[in-house]
């Protein structure tokens, strides 16, 4: 990632950046370039967030409930840049936004999965998972922005490894900013 990496050069080079620094050139640099829209602020001290404003110091919601196992599958890229280039698909994302924050783990899966549907990114083998899930009521969207799916619970490698190889997580209790603080 790209904070790993300039946390990477502050060290080597004893540049002694904050962590703060280091989160927001990352967050410039995503913009800038195009290869991420709002990553890094999740990133940055853990738990999952509902933005209410944007920007990296935006006013952002943030829950650490999310205690059961998170699992992912993969099925290759959906280039970042090549969707945040493209004015139709982010008038798409723009209008399938919906301004509503998330009080449970599942409510964040059912947002994130509206989310999903109505940004029109979701592939064929994404909504083969995603349809899959939903059949066994295990709380999964699609991995933003990415050709993947991310599920909740005990029961949701088993299903997600009909379909590749599974990886799991666990929510962060502190994130990024709050871990080695300069």
């Amino acid at each position: 990632s790209l904070l790993a990496s300039l946390k990477a050069v502050s060290d080597i080079f004893d540049l002694k950046m904050s962590n703060e620094d280091i989160a927001k050139i990352a967050n410039r640099t995503e913009i800038h370039f195009k290869t991420g829209l709002g990553d890094v602020a999740a990133c940055m001290n853990g738990g999952y967030i509902c933005r209410k404003t944007p920007g990296i110091d935006g006013k952002i919601i943030r829950r650490y409930d999310m205690e059961k196992p998170i699992s992912t599958v993969t099925f290759g890229p959906l280039r970042t840049d090549t969707v945040l280039k493209d004015p139709k698909a982010m008038e798409r994302i723009k209008d399938a936004f919906r301004d509503e924050c998330p009080k449970s783990p599942d409510d964040f899966f059912r947002i994130s999965r509206e989310f999903a549907e109505n940004s029109g990114l979701i592939s064929d083998k994404v909504r083969e998972v995603l349809d899959e899930c939903a059949l066994r009521n295990i709380p999964a969207s699609m991995t933003m922005l990415g050709n993947g799916v991310f599920a909740y619970g005990e029961k949701a490698p088993g299903i997600l490894s009909k379909f590749g190889d599974v990886y799991m997580m666990k929510m962060s209790p502190n994130g990024f900013v709050s871990q080695n603080k300069n």
